[in-house]
């Protein structure tokens, strides 16, 4: 397995940071957004891998595979995990590392955000679904 060069391209320094529609950002901006992807977003997909985790764990038990909404916490706990994996590269190219292989390039480019966006969608339809769910047990 190759390592990836995470050697910045020559015009960008963190003072000089372009994000395609913008041609220079101003240092205070390049600084919060190194604390939000590089701090706070870490830190937000840990807590949330344990958080879902444990859900699964919980959700799985044998005493409660019984209950109907034990699958939708169960089924919202996964897209959950999926999202926060699909959204795991996204950190690492906030920094312009340079993939060395051009699949990967390629597929997070084109296929990336659409995986993030499918695995947000199936979260709103299980939330649907649980609300049509305890609608239809509270109204019959």
């Amino acid at each position: 397995m190759r390592k990836m060069d995470i050697t910045p391209h020559n015009s960008i320094s963190r003072d000089n940071i372009s994000f395609g529609f913008e041609q220079h950002i101003p240092a205070e901006v390049a600084e919060v957004l190194h604390v939000r992807y590089h701090i706070v977003l870490p830190i937000f997909i840990i807590v949330a891998y344990f958080t879902n985790g444990f859900c699964i764990l919980v959700a799985v038990r044998p005493n409660l595979k019984a209950y109907s909404f034990n699958i939708y916490v169960l089924m919202m706990s996964i897209t959950d995990l999926l999202t926060f994996s699909a959204r795991l590269p996204f950190i690492f190219d906030q920094e312009y590392c340079v993939y060395e292989s051009y699949a990967f390039s390629l597929f997070i480019r084109h296929f990336g955000i659409i995986l993030v966006n499918c695995f947000r969608t199936f979260s709103t339809y299980i939330l649907v679904c649980m609300a049509y769910d305890r609608f239809i047990a509270v109204w019959f």
